[in-house]
């Protein structure tokens, strides 16, 4: 080999090793991408009820239960006396209505007996609304019948400093 065979090819290495090392480059900084987006995932991984704002249903890996199993089934057993709200009694009540049935649904007959099977009781407990209590003051201003000036009355000093009374008025 000559010469001038040895410099063309010394040129194609040289240009074949540039591309590489860009070729490089690219790769070394996409290997860096993605090791920064698989650091981020795994702590997004890692996030649990203590360390989040998730349930704890939401707790990957969670715990057993550390009870066992006793076979029974959730919520009260047969024969356990039941806790219900109690009735308002009825001096306490503002209407009582009775619901009787008006037409049977299985045969469409509006003929029923007088006296009833059963009774069940339902009460619906309603809130008022609420009423604002508004007080106007009328402040009066008359001419003083020894000086003649004008002379407006004394009022208190909140009304003039809000429209709001004492109880809206927050304190710090």
């Amino acid at each position: 080999m000559d010469e001038a065979d040895w410099k063309k090819r010394y040129h194609n290495l040289e240009k074949a090793y540039r591309k590489l090392e860009a070729l490089c480059k690219r790769l070394s900084e996409k290997v860096s991408a993605l090791e920064e987006e698989n650091k981020a995932l795994k702590e997004r991984l890692n996030t649990n009820s203590s360390n989040s704002s998730k349930p704890p249903s939401q707790d990957p890996f969670r715990p057993n239960r550390k009870t066992k199993p006793s076979g029974k089934q959730r919520g009260g057993q047969p024969g356990h006396p039941g806790h219900k709200r109690q009735l308002y009694p009825e001096a306490d009540l503002t209407a009582n209505t009775d619901l009787k049935p008006t037409t049977c649904p299985s045969c469409q007959s509006a003929q029923f007996d007088a006296i009833p099977i059963s009774i069940e009781c339902r009460q619906v407990v309603e809130l008022p609304p609420i009423q604002a209590e508004v007080t106007q003051y009328n402040i009066h201003t008359c001419r003083c019948g020894h000086c003649g000036k004008r002379s407006p009355s004394r009022s208190p000093e909140r009304i003039w400093t809000t429209p709001y009374g004492i109880s809206h008025i927050a304190e710090w």
